[in-house]
């Protein structure tokens, strides 16, 4: 606008991102203040006036060029008859009609660069604007092309030059080119010449601007999807906004360190979606060729938020670990832009009926109360699926519990369900405390796959026998030890402590058991159970050789027949055992005998 009066400003701007990163909506805007609509009508405008000190621009005459609705092979003929063969000819005629059109004529028909006849055209027309959309799109329809009445290849490049230098020579006027940034607008061999020789002209003179920055997303995605909040509902943002202010400063330990200072602001000005999420989308996605940057942003976004409407979503705010990627339609625009596989690694280690994180929350009661395994696969898949040829792959351990935390919760449980995820899912990858989702199964998968197709169970529980056996050999002070005995295996009754370290078969849930599981006694023995004694095991979970199975020997002995101390239990009358011994009363003070039961005690 300050080039429009004359004082200042840039002659040529290039405006270059990836698709749908703003650069027709950047142009739109300017088109709308050179035609002299109202600052006041048009959304920020205003504010950015007063904010640059410039006054309402004057209205600029405009001519607006779009590469994609014009035909280098074709006359065009305008209303007032006048025939247009070239880019230079069309915008002659915008600006000023058949009479303007007049003084590149001779160039138009030739197909040749009008050189400093540009000059005379736009200080004719001044102030005025010329906005040329998808040049890369025209000019490579010209590539290897002759006879056409556009003209040539490198004509388009030579008039593309000159345009520049006479804007740049002639005070008022203004020139906006779109530049494409992803291969997918390029396009082609011919693309690609005509985008190297379009900047090395344009450089020369050029001054880039960046339509849209992700802080400008939050507003324009914001304004595209949801009302203005009221003014009675701004306590309630507020208050959102400072219980995660709290809890990040709180807990600094646990997230990134820059949401600390200021980012609450970053936290107002993007609700009801958290920063944490536009940062994934305008960051890594907008990476991806195929992913339109603002536009994509938008079309994700809007899936998302009639979900979440439709199921009635009670979160604070829309983070990372809401998206509902189980819903089809969220679903299919997280994968369009990525390459082929990605939907069996969502159904099977993401989210769905049949993902691995519903069924870690289901087994886990303090997990399934805040969905935590789920939440942390969807924040890492958001995170992770479009940095596959990244260099530094995936998300910290922090990032994901920014991605998933909210007031209330703690981060620890979060970093369990994470835990729990690492260890048995397919797709799933950790590199010291980063995390990614990948096409190809996991370590994990592979050992589980070879294990379940080259050893049944019984062939496992017998190399754990196997290696187990040496063990009976390093008694310590057991009498002996019995090591990972099969099931219903017989107790030998010996009238010193034995020690038997637990086999395959053995099922304990919790602490150890006091029973002796997978063992029966054997059939001499059967009424000494009963009350006249047996043989007192101390079950262990590994070979009795330390000072803790020492320990547990001492135990043992406390309790066993013959022993200095007292029984731990004794019936409260006298009985006779099979063998004819007559046993103590509660009252007698006669030390108990060498075949006096005593009953298992638990493990080391």
């Amino acid at each position: 606008m300050r080039r429009w009066w004359r004082d200042g400003g840039d002659p040529v701007v290039e405006l270059q991102t990836n698709f749908g990163g703003g650069k027709t909506h950047s142009m739109i805007a300017l088109f709308h203040l050179a035609a002299g609509y109202p600052p006041g009508e048009l959304p920020g405008v205003e504010a950015m006036l007063a904010e640059a000190d410039l006054a309402t621009p004057p209205k600029a005459t405009t001519a607006v060029l779009v590469g994609q609705m014009i035909s280098p092979g074709q006359i065009a003929k305008k209303r007032d008859g006048t025939e247009v063969h070239t880019l230079w000819g069309e915008l002659a005629w915008q600006l000023g009609g058949d009479e303007s059109y007049r003084l590149v004529a001779d160039a138009d028909r030739s197909g040749t660069s009008p050189g400093a006849a540009l000059v005379d055209l736009l200080r004719r027309h001044a102030p005025c604007l010329v906005l040329i959309d998808e040049r890369v799109a025209y000019a490579r329809q010209l590539y290897g092309v002759d006879g056409l009445p556009a003209g040539s290849f490198d004509a388009q490049f030579t008039f593309a030059q000159a345009l520049a230098e006479a804007t740049r020579a002639v005070e008022g006027t203004l020139l906006v080119v779109s530049i494409p940034a992803s291969d997918i607008e390029v396009g082609g061999e011919g693309g690609r010449a005509a985008l190297e020789r379009l900047k090395n002209v344009i450089g020369r003179v050029e001054s880039s601007w960046r339509p849209a920055s992700a802080e400008e997303g939050f507003e324009i995605v914001r304004r595209r999807l949801f009302d203005d909040l009221p003014a009675d509902k701004a306590p309630q943002r507020d208050a959102v906004v400072r219980a995660f202010g709290g809890l990040y400063r709180s807990q600094r330990g646990e997230f990134p360190g820059g949401c600390t200072e200021g980012y609450e602001r970053r936290l107002t000005a993007a609700y009801p979606i958290h920063p944490e999420l536009f940062d994934r989308l305008y960051g890594e996605w907008s990476t991806l060729d195929k992913f339109q940057r603002t536009r994509g942003v938008l079309r994700l976004m809007a899936a998302v938020v009639h979900e979440l409407w439709e199921r009635n979503d009670p979160s604070l705010l829309i983070m990372p670990a809401t998206i509902p990627i189980d819903a089809p339609a969220v679903s299919s625009e997280l994968t369009r832009y990525l390459e082929e596989g990605w939907t069996p690694v969502i159904e099977s280690d993401v989210d769905g009926p049949n993902a691995l994180p519903l069924r870690l929350d289901r087994d886990n009661p303090n997990l399934g109360r805040y969905s935590a395994t789920r939440r942390v696969a969807r924040t890492i898949y958001l995170g992770s699926a479009p940095t596959q040829q990244a260099a530094n792959r995936g998300l910290d351990d922090r990032s994901i519990k920014l991605g998933c935390v909210q007031p209330g919760e703690a981060p620890a449980t979060f970093g369990d369900a994470l835990r729990r995820l690492t260890d048995q899912a397919t797709y799933l990858y950790v590199d010291g405390q980063r995390y990614w989702y990948s096409l190809q199964p996991s370590v994990t998968r592979l050992a589980r796959d070879r294990a379940v197709s080259h050893f049944a169970d019984d062939d496992v529980d017998e190399e754990i026998r196997r290696r187990r056996k040496p063990a009976e050999r390093q008694r310590g002070d057991f009498a002996a030890v019995h090591a990972a005995p099969p099931p219903q295996a017989t107790c030998p009754t010996t009238p010193r402590p034995d020690s038997s370290c637990s086999g395959p078969s053995t099922r304990t849930q919790g602490r150890p058991s006091t029973a002796r599981p997978g063992w029966r006694p054997s059939s001499s023995s059967t009424s000494e159970r009963r009350g006249t004694g047996s043989t007192a095991t101390c079950w262990c979970s590994s070979p009795p050789t330390g000072a803790a199975c020492r320990t547990c020997v001492k135990r043992c002995a406390s309790s066993w027949p013959g022993a200095r101390s007292r029984p731990r239990r004794r019936p409260s009358t006298s009985t006779t055992s099979s063998a004819g011994r007559r046993r103590p009363s509660a009252s007698s003070s006669t030390k108990p005998s060498s075949s006096e039961s005593a009953r298992p005690l638990r493990g080391c």
